[in-house]
């Protein structure tokens, strides 16, 4: 199964990084009610200075086109404003059903 993905990683300024959470929160409940959407999540990583990674997962690339040009993902570029340096975010796509194929074929696990 092919799988679509907005990944973000952002550095939010210390004064907006509840900010940041309170919104990247509020579009956990309304993302995974929809039927195409695989997961939506968020998470602190202490360890790199305080940073926010936010994932979500869609069942088809129109499901996530759908929702790149939605009112909520909005909220993902408000959220991107607050940084305190350039966010980094990916758009792809990824072969779900490979990945365990890929990880024996590159340990060489036949």
């Amino acid at each position: 199964m092919i799988m679509s993905s907005v990944i973000l990683r952002i550095k939010p300024r210390s004064e907006k990084r509840q900010d940041i959470l309170t919104i990247l929160r509020s579009l956990e409940g309304p993302l995974t009610a929809r039927q195409n959407c695989l997961a939506c999540e968020l998470h602190e990583v202490e360890e790199d200075n305080g940073s926010i990674l936010y994932l979500e997962q869609w069942n088809s690339r129109e499901a996530m086109y759908a929702h790149i040009k939605s009112d909520l993902f909005l909220k993902i570029l408000l959220v991107m404003e607050m940084a305190v340096e350039e966010p980094k975010i990916s758009i792809g796509e990824t072969d779900g059903d490979q990945g365990m194929q890929l990880i024996h074929k590159l340990r060489g696990c036949d």
